[in-house]
């Protein structure tokens, strides 16, 4: 099963990037993931599981997305972390 975390303290940006990536999961029919949802940097880091892939906004108020991102690090972390900004025009 493919563990997915998104991390933002937007809820409906939040929500977006989960259907944006249940319909891309659904396209390629693969059915085995889960997507765990995140208001911040910190209740990300207190969470105790793992995940494959973790989405993280850029702009959030501390800890932001970077700083999350190095922290997970230095606690052992190496699944891919993208750095994802809510701003018009940025794309998704």
């Amino acid at each position: 099963m493919i563990k997915f975390a998104i991390c933002d303290d937007e809820p409906r940006m939040s929500q977006d990037l989960a259907a944006r990536l249940a319909g891309y999961m659904e396209e390629r029919q693969i059915t085995a993931y889960s997507v765990s949802r995140f208001s911040g940097g910190d209740a990300l880091l207190e969470w105790s599981g793992r995940f494959d892939v973790i989405f993280l906004d850029i702009q959030m108020d501390p800890p932001d997305g970077m700083e999350t991102a190095r922290l997970l690090r230095r606690r052992g972390g190496s699944q891919p972390a993208g750095l994802c900004d809510g701003f018009e025009g940025a794309g998704l």
